[in-house]
């Protein structure tokens, strides 16, 4: 989550976090970089309409199943770009998709939904990164590559 916030704040002033909701009762009330958390998923109803959610968990399976849960509450999900990181105009970015800092993304790449990219991640040209992927810090994808949907990618298991 802390890559995520730090991906807005540096975004600039189009992105601002109004908090969390996380599911552990020991962080309720607590700041996480300046922002409370709110409390636990059963907060999301408050909030679906007036933020733009994203989740910043790496678990494919968890983040389809919170997705579900905020979609059906009627919420809408952002999108984090963090400015280190490079891409070609030829990027597409579905919605709830997070790049943290360091990312280059080269040319004709497709970046699914709810798609977390992190630290220092590249991908080359004509590649499909399906939702809810995750990819680990300091992965690199050559050219020409799909993911497999709901997978969580790192160095040397793919």
């Amino acid at each position: 989550m802390k890559d995520v916030v730090d991906a807005m704040e540096k975004a600039g002033k189009t992105i601002r976090c109004i908090g969390f909701l996380d599911d552990a009762v020991k962080d309720h009330g607590r700041p996480l970089n300046d922002a409370p958390v709110h409390g636990g998923e059963d907060r999301i109803r408050g909030f679906a309409d007036q933020a733009e959610f994203l989740i910043g968990i790496g678990s494919p399976a968890a983040k389809k199943k919170i997705a579900g849960k905020i979609a059906a509450h009627g919420g809408r999900f952002g999108k984090a770009f963090h400015p280190t990181a490079v891409a070609s105009r030829y990027v597409e970015y579905g919605e709830g998709s997070i790049v943290t800092a360091g990312v280059i993304l080269t040319n004709r790449i497709r970046v699914g939904r709810h798609v977390i990219l992190n630290l220092g991640v590249t991908v080359g040209h004509d590649c499909v990164l399906e939702d809810f992927v995750t990819i680990a810090p300091a992965c690199t994808y050559p050219g020409t590559f799909t993911s497999g949907k709901g997978r969580t990618w790192e160095p040397g298991r793919w």
